[in-house]
């Protein structure tokens, strides 16, 4: 049997999220150099924190690509050059700083365990049937009692 958890009053899966950063240009070479980078949000009741602090990090390194790095050239009669990743920059370990990433917990009213969600998926699959099992999810021990179905 499988089955799933959706909450009563869906608001989506989402968080709340502010970036402040740094920056230093060279107006001359248009270079541009993060020089501090920091990240507050609001995931609700965090499943796994490792896991959302992966999905922050990411998210910053596909922000910093399209903002700095990603071009998309064509020719005259409206062709990619570039055709492949060796053509298409995208931000490595260099262009990526290490940023200060400050988690705030606001229970979301909506879902059962609080969670919002920040890409790691805020849904939890109930345990199989059995009001005395407790089970571990995603590093939480979550009694069965507590699992709508």
């Amino acid at each position: 049997m499988t089955a799933g958890y959706k909450p009563v009053r869906d608001s989506g899966t989402f968080s709340y999220a502010a970036h402040a950063v740094v920056v230093a240009v060279d107006p001359e070479l248009g270079e541009v150099e993060i020089l501090n980078y920091a990240i507050v949000e609001d995931g609700g009741v965090l499943v796994n924190p490792m896991v959302v602090d992966g999905q922050i990090y990411g998210g910053l390194a596909q922000g910093i690509g399209t903002a700095l790095l990603e071009e998309m050239p064509f020719d005259a009669s409206g062709q990619p050059l570039a055709s492949t990743l060796a053509d298409y920059l995208l931000p490595g370990a260099a262009e990526v700083p290490e940023p200060r990433v400050d988690h705030m917990e606001t229970p979301s009213p909506y879902t059962q365990f609080g969670v919002k969600g920040i890409g790691e998926g805020g849904a939890i699959a109930p345990p199989a049937p059995s009001p005395m099992r407790s089970t571990m999810r995603c590093g939480r021990s979550v009694p069965s009692s507590r699992i709508r179905r």
